[in-house]
């Protein structure tokens, strides 16, 4: 689905250049170069990796980097200025972005079930997920989804769940998946957070 993805919208008119939201291969974590390269080497636009934050950097990872064609920077401020760069270069060169017409869409559309049905609407779906309220209540809604499950927080006033512990993937039965909503609930707490708010 990644590559299909890329491509899309690569190919849209209004589109200048990428960048691609990924790691690169570092200790256990494994890419497939392959993969990667395919987004580079379907379109003649800039394309840029990038890292949310600042990662040590080995070998196998510029390894990986030199392969796939495209260099992997690290922190939003550099892609940010990276991309800026992009286009700046592009306008001397004659090429400059288009003016975007105004967004007409509604928030409340990307809220929920509502986004589920947009979403529905343009033929994609998301996985299985359910709503609880108590461990008790994720253990049973687990079940009805089928395993293996992740469990995350929902919070309006945690908007990054890993950054505080509020995921748990791989869980394989009610029980594990009580353990683990007990100890979200925890992590909400510590936050000084409401879940479901």
């Amino acid at each position: 689905m990644l590559v299909p993805t890329c491509a899309a919208v690569a190919a849209g008119s209004n589109i200048d250049m990428l960048a691609w939201g990924g790691t690169p291969p570092s200790g256990n974590r494994v890419r497939d170069t392959a993969v990667t390269k395919s987004i580079a080497d379907g379109t003649d636009k800039p394309v840029i990796g990038f890292i949310r934050m600042g990662c040590v950097t080995d070998q196998a990872s510029v390894k990986f980097q030199n392969e796939v064609g495209f260099p992997f920077l690290q922190g939003l401020p550099s892609v940010i200025r990276a991309l800026g760069a992009l286009a700046f270069y592009g306008a001397r060169k004659g090429r400059k972005a288009a003016v975007l017409p105004p967004a007409n869409g509604r928030a409340e559309t990307l809220q929920g079930a509502a986004f589920e049905v947009a979403l529905a609407q343009h033929g994609l779906t998301l996985p299985k997920t359910a709503m609880a309220r108590t461990p008790s209540e994720a253990a049973t809604a687990a079940a009805r989804v089928g395993f293996p499950v992740a469990l995350k927080i929902v919070s309006s006033a945690i908007s990054h769940k890993t950054e505080v512990g509020g995921v748990r993937l791989h869980l394989t039965s009610e029980a594990e998946v009580e353990r683990a909503a007990h100890a979200l609930a925890d992590t909400v707490a510590k936050a000084g957070a409401a879940a479901l708010a």
